[in-house]
């Protein structure tokens, strides 16, 4: 009967030894979270409190909020061809820059829709 509690105790402070550098660890974890004011992985935005831009980029993929950086320029004056469009769909650009060469007249400016 000792030698189990023995056992035991001896058990105990090799996991209290072991378990200590992984508090310290998450400690400073969560320090590093509160100073630079980084969300943890688990947190999860509610979304009716939200502006209604930032509920679409909270709503975004990394790979649709990376395309939101890049405006791309495009050749033409006509509608995009397939090419184009199939490029645009992949890329999520945040824009797309007309420049004088892609426009014949102002009736090309006017939403029909």
């Amino acid at each position: 009967m000792e030698e189990v509690e023995e056992m035991e105790q001896e058990s105990e402070i090799i996991r209290q030894e072991w378990m200590l550098p992984i508090r310290k660890y998450e400690e400073d974890i969560l320090s590093i979270d509160l100073e630079c004011n980084i969300l943890p992985p688990w947190h999860i935005p509610d979304l009716k409190n939200l502006p209604p831009e930032e509920k679409i980029f909270e709503q975004m993929t990394l790979e649709e909020r990376v395309g939101q950086l890049f405006i791309f320029g495009i050749d033409g004056t006509q509608i995009l061809d397939p090419s184009v469009t199939q490029f645009l769909s992949h890329t999520h650009p945040g824009g797309i820059i007309l420049f004088q060469k892609n426009i014949q007249n102002e009736n090309q400016l006017t939403c029909t829709a």
